[in-house]
């Protein structure tokens, strides 16, 4: 691997000796095929730059390792194939008199290609829409610091490695009661599902999305290999007129999947069974009283499930975009 520089960005005006055109190795579509998990355009990559590159042939013919630092003068935008609608930026630090450079390492062989880029942050964009920021001025955009960078996998996906923080503003996820107050004791990662493994923690949140598959909606919760997990982050629910306070225990975005498990604070048990209810049907049902142990319905696009005992209340929810 590339020893990491100690810094990645750089004022404009003190590049010494310009470096070469990237699409002097390779043009445009042979690398973007390369990359399973992304595209970008080829604008873009025209107007990359390279320095210290180094190509070694492999044991095989077919295996190869390549490494260079690459240079960039605008932030670098790409299109998340797996999760339409989503971008990610990989060097979002950058100013408009500043260039980055950054190393990238690529190892191919027989059977995969792994490529490893050296990155102080990452933004990921989320599909417009699909948040509303509480303060409309902020951005829904997601900022992941990272003392490593990405790792791609040609056949895995990609990942985050080494998250050092994040940074996002309160938002309210669209098409749902649920608003996502702060993030003080929240903690962030990439969640990649691993052979005979699922990303999602809770096996009851797993088993509800399951069940609406196996009904047509959907895929099957092992169907998702990659997402972006929130947990303990503050939040709220407006059940009827009344806002009951939380936290996420578990909060995914993967592909065109939102989903979640919501812990609810309630201290009036009949209050809320009466939330419940008129959230469930917009009228009294004699049927949710306090001491109810499920209800499952449905509110705008988003599928529910309201499940408490005498010690907890928890929403597990989903949403298809």
């Amino acid at each position: 691997m590339i020893s990491q520089p100690r810094e990645f960005y750089f004022d404009k005006s003190k590049m010494v000796g310009f470096p070469s055109l990237v699409k002097n190795i390779k043009p445009y579509s042979a690398v973007n095929e390369g990359f399973a998990f992304f595209s970008f355009d080829e604008k873009q990559y025209n107007g990359l730059f390279y320095r210290n590159y180094i190509h070694e042939s492999g044991a095989t013919k077919a295996a190869w390792f390549s490494k260079m630092n690459l240079v960039f003068t605008k932030p670098f935008i790409m299109k998340w194939t797996q999760f339409p609608g989503y971008q990610v930026t990989i060097n979002p630090n950058i100013k408009d008199n500043q260039y980055s450079q950054h190393g990238l390492a690529i190892t191919k062989t027989d059977e995969k290609i792994v490529s490893n880029f050296q990155t102080d942050a990452v933004k990921f964009s989320f599909p417009k829409g699909a948040l509303i920021p509480l303060n409309e001025k902020d951005s829904t955009a997601l900022l992941i610091k990272t003392s490593f960078g990405i790792e791609h996998h040609n056949q895995k996906g990609f990942k985050v490695k080494d998250i050092t923080g994040f940074e996002m503003a309160p938002f309210m996820i669209s098409g749902t009661p649920i608003t996502i107050t702060g993030f003080k004791n929240c903690t962030f990662d990439f969640a990649v599902k691993e052979e005979y493994d699922i990303v999602f923690e809770s096996n009851d949140l797993a088993n509800f999305i399951n069940t609406y598959f196996k009904l047509g909606y959907g895929k099957k919760p092992s169907d998702y290999a990659n997402a972006l997990q929130f947990s303990g982050a503050d939040a709220s629910i407006k059940l009827n007129e009344t806002v009951y306070k939380g936290h996420l225990a578990e909060l995914y975005f993967s592909e065109n999947l939102t989903a979640g498990v919501l812990d609810i604070t309630v201290k009036n048990k009949d209050k809320f069974a009466n939330d419940v209810a008129f959230f469930y049907k917009n009228k009294p049902n004699p049927h949710i009283k306090a001491n109810f142990k499920e209800v499952k319905g449905v509110y705008g696009s988003m599928y529910y499930w309201i499940k408490q005992d005498y010690k907890s209340t928890s929403l597990y929810f989903f949403m298809l975009r």
